[in-house]
């Protein structure tokens, strides 16, 4: 277990926030060929993912030497999230300026937390690797960017909506019910006692936050796994899985006939849309409608009674009222 503990100027300072190059990095791990972590969110992902990566020829052999399916990963390929979100470009500019000691140093904690029994073939891969710390680091940014390109720039939107939902969520959490219910309620493995935040890890680290605080970040692609670092230079940082990772890949379900006669075929997709809170722009994601033309129909739908709309932080989420629920239940389907 991972201790963290709070003075009062660590907890101000404290922060949510989230990283593209987190989720290339959590993104590798779920589909590295020796991962035995079980998702289904990530089925139809996966899928489309790999399909993608043979179809360009992209060998991963490199980056899943770096970013094994679990335990350790080098720090310096996912830095902490900025107080406001970077650009993937920005980040792997910080990969490419870090000192070549501090990669080479953890390029050895690979090694040290290889599991016992590993082939030798892994550990002198691993080691290997740590002999020419230079060409590790500018190779693994240009091959994160490459996979980055391919496989998640695409479905980067829904992704950072997802994402931004999640911060404005636990902002939501904070304001009205406090620290220890907003980081209690993370994940299963998160709870808070006093001024210690306790994350279930399978080794003992105690870390006595400094005035930086703790940078908490949700990430679409952590599945049921919780992660962080806490060695510096970087601060301290928890990843944990974005609430509702759900949504993102979610396969809209077939707009009934009578629902599109009724309305008009993009309310009517809309509204079987909003069956959970969502933010406007990741209806006009999954839709593929223009964000402005989304807002204008939800406003119809909205005076209808059909559909609710909340701000959380910067997002609007929007859901179906029970009239919107019964509308869409009790009109025939296709034939």
């Amino acid at each position: 277990m991972i201790q963290y503990h709070f003075t009062a100027v660590s907890m101000a300072n404290s922060r949510f926030g989230y990283s593209p190059l987190l989720e290339v990095r959590n993104a590798l791990r779920v589909l590295h060929p020796l991962s035995r972590a079980f998702f289904p969110a990530y089925d139809t992902w996966r899928r489309t993912a790999q399909g993608l990566v043979d179809g360009a020829g992209l060998d991963l052999r490199f980056l899943y030497a770096l970013v094994p399916p679990a335990n350790y990963v080098p720090d310096f390929l996912a830095p902490p999230a900025a107080p406001e979100p970077l650009a993937i470009e920005d980040e792997l500019a910080s990969v490419r300026a870090t000192p070549l000691t501090r990669v080479r140093t953890e390029l050895g904690l690979i090694e040290h937390w290889l599991a016992p029994g590993t082939d030798r073939r892994r550990v002198a891969e691993v080691r290997a690797l740590r002999q020419r710390p230079g060409l590790v680091r500018d190779r693994a940014a240009a091959e994160l960017l490459a996979f980055w390109e391919l496989v998640l720039l695409p479905d980067w939107p829904r992704i950072r909506a997802c994402l931004q939902a999640d911060l404005d969520r636990r902002a939501l959490d904070l304001a009205l019910r406090g620290v220890a219910h907003a980081f209690g309620a993370l994940n299963d493995g998160i709870r808070w006692r006093r001024d210690t935040l306790e994350v279930r890890r399978p080794f003992p680290v105690e870390v006595e936050l400094n005035d930086e605080g703790l940078v908490l970040m949700p990430s679409v692609f952590a599945g049921n796994r919780l992660g962080g670092a806490t060695d510096p230079p970087n601060p301290p940082t928890v990843w944990y899985r974005a609430y509702d990772v759900h949504q993102v890949w979610r396969t809209s379900a077939p707009v009934p006939d009578g629902l599109v006669r009724a309305l008009g075929r993009t309310r009517a997709r809309i509204l079987a849309r909003l069956h959970q809170p969502t933010p406007t722009t990741q209806v006009a994601a999954d839709l593929d409608v223009a964000a402005g033309h989304v807002a204008e129909q939800l406003a119809v739908l909205r005076a209808a009674g059909l559909v609710q709309s909340q701000r959380s932080g910067r997002l609007v989420l929007n859901q179906r009222t029970p009239l919107g629920d019964d509308l869409v239940s009790a009109t025939p389907g296709p034939r």
